[in-house]
């Protein structure tokens, strides 16, 4: 059921492009994603044993998972099981005009503008 919204209000993203998952054992997530759950790998970047990124994505398209396991955050590495989200939106300049005026602009990291793609970046 899709909820109903006034006016005045906008919806803030229309699509799911990626979900970030903080990881502690990136072999065994890897393995689970790719050969359990049979997505495919997009890209493996590692660095060391601490700081390793894999993308997945479905076979037929949509969004993609991203495995993170990093020492390099700025105060302190994300605890596992940290989800991040990104969502597109169509106008980055009304998305973040709304999620301040809601109050939500402290779970937003980041709001990226790529070619005709807005992104948001959400904690959860």
């Amino acid at each position: 059921m899709r909820k109903t919204i006034d006016s005045e209000s906008m919806i803030v993203a229309n699509k799911l492009t990626m979900v970030s998952v903080v990881v502690s054992g990136m072999k065994r997530a890897k393995e689970f994603y790719a050969e359990k759950l049979g997505l495919e790998v997009a890209t493996d970047y590692r660095q060391n044993d601490d700081n390793w990124w894999v993308t997945l994505t479905l076979p037929g398209g949509g969004a993609s998972i991203t495995l993170a396991r990093s020492s390099t955050t700025s105060n302190e590495p994300p605890k596992p099981g940290t989800l991040g989200f990104y969502l597109s939106t169509s106008d980055i300049a009304a998305a973040h005009k709304e999620l301040n005026e809601k109050g939500s602009m402290k779970r937003v990291s980041n709001l990226v503008r790529s070619g005709t793609t807005c992104t948001v970046q959400a904690q959860a």
